[in-house]
């Protein structure tokens, strides 16, 4: 692919999600000095064109000073925040980032940005822990809207499903540390003590 064709890339931050095992909003809890929700935007938003938020319509006015983006499928997680955003512009490549993730790192997102292969749908960091795609620190391509579009009417579609179906760039993580997500109350605890 000529270098001049290489998509744009924008950055994506889902934040809509209902954080039921943690018992709070993931994104208001605070790792670094603010919620963990902007530290992840200010995080991404230095490798895109544009970051947005990706979000629930009822969350749009605690966003308000920052892009935002309503997710267009109610209910149906981080695959309607991967399609509304290529509903807002499907031209450019996506950064999706989950906003759980307090150890997320510069040097991660470098990584999957220096191993980015616009030819394959996305490209994608392995599980440390069960090795299978890592759907919400990835980057997804415009080719992959064909598959969004076909799984937006059958529950069972998720973003990780859609990596393992299909011809997705899948590379390994220097830093495990920085795709272990927070999702329970002692996850916080662990990860907030391990950042003093």
């Amino acid at each position: 692919m000529n270098s001049n064709k290489i998509p744009i890339l924008n950055g994506l931050v889902l934040v809509g999600g209902k954080s039921s095992r943690m018992g709070q909003d993931k994104g208001l809890l605070n790792y670094h000095g603010i919620p963990q929700r902007e530290f992840t935007y200010h995080l991404i938003e230095k490798f895109c064109e544009t970051t947005w938020f990706s979000c629930r319509e009822d969350q749009v006015v605690s966003l308000s000073g920052f892009n935002s983006i309503v997710d267009q499928v109610p209910n149906s997680g981080s695959f309607g925040a991967i399609f509304s955003a290529f509903r807002q512009n499907s031209n450019c490549a996506w950064l999706v980032v989950a906003c759980d993730l307090p150890l997320l790192d510069e040097e991660t997102i470098q990584m999957l940005i220096d191993k980015r292969n616009p030819e394959k749908i996305a490209t994608a960091y392995n599980s440390p822990i069960d090795h299978k795609p890592e759907p919400l620190i990835a980057i997804w391509e415009p080719s992959v809207m064909a598959f969004l579009e076909k799984g937006k009417n059958q529950i069972k579609t998720g973003p990780r499903k859609i990596l393992m179906m299909n011809d997705a760039n899948l590379i390994n993580s220097e830093n495990p540390d920085a795709l272990k997500n927070a999702n329970y109350p002692e996850d916080f605890r662990e990860i907030k003590s391990r950042l003093k």
